[in-house]
């Protein structure tokens, strides 16, 4: 499981792009995302569930893609948690991190994005080539695979 893809500014929400990059299913009830690691506020349940309640498996297929907004909603005060809402914004330094829930990294991405005067407002920040390769200003691609060569 990667991050595949950041829009940190670009209109309406932020959010992220997840991919399962292996040829197994992936249960996300393993993992959190987050913007910052020392805060609890900020971590995100991917499975919906703050452990150590029990997660029903939400599995992420070989190949698939899950996008996130990054869009401030508060997590709730019981359960259910929406996984595809996410309790932080990004700003224009700022970070991104997968961690499993017994505390591991799984992925991380750290980014200065300052876009400049004569940059769209549509240019995403995507692992080129899809998946595997460094990040780099790309058009955004949500829950499709990023451009095969860098632009």
């Amino acid at each position: 499981l990667v991050i595949n893809e950041v829009m940190p500014r670009g209109p309406g929400s932020d959010w992220v792009e997840l991919h399962n990059r292996g040829a197994t299913p992936i249960d996300l009830c393993g993992y959190f995302l987050t913007d910052a690691a020392d805060r609890l506020d900020h971590y995100l349940p991917l499975g919906g569930v703050m452990p150590p309640a029990p997660c029903p498996p939400l599995l992420l297929p070989p190949g698939a893609y899950r996008v996130i907004a990054l869009d401030g909603t508060p997590l709730p005060t019981a359960a259910p948690i929406d996984p595809l809402h996410a309790p932080f914004k990004l700003d224009v330094a700022d970070q991104l991190h997968l961690i499993t829930i017994t505390g591991g990294t799984g992925d991380g991405v750290l980014f200065l994005y300052p876009r400049g005067p004569n940059q769209p407002a549509d240019v995403s920040l995507a692992r080129v080539p899809d998946g595997t390769g460094l990040f780099f200003t790309a058009l955004p691609t949500s829950g499709a695979a990023n451009p095969a060569v860098r632009p």
